[in-house]
Parts: structure tokens; sequence; C-alpha cells
């Protein structure tokens, strides 16, 4: 993994992004406030990453650089130990912890081979993307966590919650892995061995839980903007910005430009979209017949339901 990086480790920038972030980063350490003093359409955790390495290497990229390798390191670590995890959940040939082992083997490696892959503009650089992977992977973990341990999860569901906040403030995309849990949890309402008012309340429970986590975790990064004067300018360049397709809010839509955005992009994704929805929706119908008052069965359903929309749904 680091050998495969060493090429990579200089002070150039490898992509448009990482210029943008090191010249706000520049901006920010000079006492411009984010947002307010300067435009950018992502959350601040990449921002105020790359001011902080600025700050005590000298305005290093190379710094930057190795950071990422750091950091992608540990998410590479922690996918390991959730597949170590998973292995004796869905039992093949026993789940020992020998095939535990293996398991967790295979995904770092393969963790490896797609960090190294695509395109450099991406998987190289010190981007929102990168960032967001270790706090959806704890997201993803602490699910698995709660749906394996019922009687004691209600620290997993606040845990999920503070993954998909943490994960926000590196890409606003985050929070489309947050519908997985919601799905997951309305998915408990088909558990066959509880009474509707016990569903409802279970629901309702979990769902306060994974939602308090939330804001805990949406807390750290958008509560120092707000102290700094500039969250309702990070609402408008984040999110109101982002769904037009010309650049500035006070700009009319250019129609012509959006129909050509639709055809190229908007509707391969919908179509994407409706077929792994209407797979998951096949899974769930085939496994109606399995969901039977036996506890272990309906865990490993409603595990592997989850699974298969936090796929969908990381994929898009």
């Amino acid at each position: 993994f680091v050998f495969y990086r060493i090429p990579y480790l200089n002070g150039v920038f490898l992509s448009i992004d990482e210029s943008v972030y090191a010249a706000i980063a520049d901006q920010l350490n000079s006492g411009k406030t984010l947002y307010v003093d300067t435009w950018e359409r992502h959350p601040p955790a990449v921002m105020w990453l790359y001011a902080l390495i600025f700050k005590y290497s000298n305005r290093s990229m190379l710094a930057v650089h190795l950071f990422i390798i750091f950091y992608l390191l540990l998410v590479v670590a922690f996918l390991g130990r959730v597949a170590r995890e998973l292995a004796p959940w869905f039992p093949f040939r026993g789940g020992t912890r020998g095939q535990s082992l293996m398991a967790g083997r295979l995904t770092m490696l393969l963790a490896v081979v797609f960090l190294n892959s695509y395109y450099v503009n991406e998987l190289h650089t010190t981007n929102t993307e990168m960032l967001m992977i270790l706090p959806l992977t704890l997201s993803f973990w602490a699910v698995m966590r709660a749906l394996s341990e019922l009687s004691n999860d209600k620290r997993y569901w606040c845990i999920a919650g503070i993954g998909i906040g943490l994960a926000m403030g590196c890409k606003q995309v985050a929070a489309a892995n947050g519908f997985a849990i919601l799905l997951t949890l309305l998915f408990m309402i088909f558990k066959p061995s509880d009474s509707l008012p016990t569903k409802v309340k279970t629901l309702a429970k979990r769902s306060s839980l994974t939602l308090m986590g939330l804001v805990a975790g949406l807390l750290p990064w958008a509560g120092v903007v707000l102290v700094q004067g500039g969250f309702m300018d990070m609402i408008e360049q984040n999110y109101y910005v982002n769904f037009r397709y010309t650049g500035s809010g006070g700009q009319a839509i250019h129609w012509p430009e959006v129909w050509e955005r639709l055809g190229e992009i908007v509707l391969p994704h919908a179509f994407l979209w409706i077929a792994g929805w209407g797979s998951a929706l096949f899974f769930c119908i085939l496994s109606f017949g399995k969901l039977t008052t036996d506890g272990e069965k309906w865990k490993k359903v409603q595990r592997s339901f989850f699974i298969m929309a936090w796929l969908v749904l990381s994929f898009l």
C-alpha cells in the first residue's frame, strides 16, 4: 500500500481539489473565516485539516500526502476488524476463528487493491471522499454490532448516527448512507415475534438514538461554523448552490444545461437506483419465508438486508 504511493509523495498538487483546499487553508491561517471570506461547496473538515497541517508543516503538501497514507492504513485496519467480526455472523463452514482471521486479511487485501486503483485524482489525493470513509466504516460497524446484540444495542445505534454526522462534515453525500440505517430500522416492523405496539416502540426508540447520535456527530463541525458566523453561508454554498447548475444562487437556472446533465448523469444513476432497490426488494420478498420467530434466523436476514441497502447506497 505504502510502496505504491511513494511516487506521489511530493509537494505538488495531485488534483484541482487539492489546490483549492490548499488555497483556502492559506486564507484560514491568515485569519479569514470559512464560507464568509472564502467560497467552497464542501463541508469544512477537509479545509480545516489542510489548515492544521499547513500551520505546523510550513505549508507542506508532502505532509498532507503522508497524512492520507496513515489515515487510509487506519481505514484498512478497521475494515479488517469489521470483516473478522462479520465472519462468524454469516458462517461458512462453521465460521471458526481461523476463517474469521482469513476474512479479515482478505478484506484488508481488497481494501488495499481498491484504494490504490481507479485514478490518481481521487484515490491518491487528500480529499473529501477519502476522509469520509473512516466515519462511514465506523457507522457500518456500529449497526452490525447493534443487529447482533439487540439486548444491549443502544450505544451502537447512537455510534452509527455519530459516524454519519462526522462523515457529513467531510462530504454531504455521506447522508445517503443514513438511509440504509433508516431502512434497516423500518425493516424491524417485519419482525414476526413482536406485536405491533412492541415493533413501533422499538422502532421509535432506536430511531431516536440514531438521530441523537447524528446530531452529536454534526455538532463538532456545524457548531464551530455557527460560532464563527458562517453557518448560513455554509448552507447556501454546500446545499443550495450545489442544486443549481450555474454556479451561483443568484442566477437563473440554465435549462438546456439541466437537460444535458439529466441525460449524462441523472438518468443513468436513476436506472442504477431502480435496479439496485429492485434487487433489494426481490431479496426481501424471498426472505419473508425465512422470517420465523427464531431469533438467530431473523438477525441473519436483517443483517443481510442492511448490508445490501448499505452497498447499494454507497455505490450510488
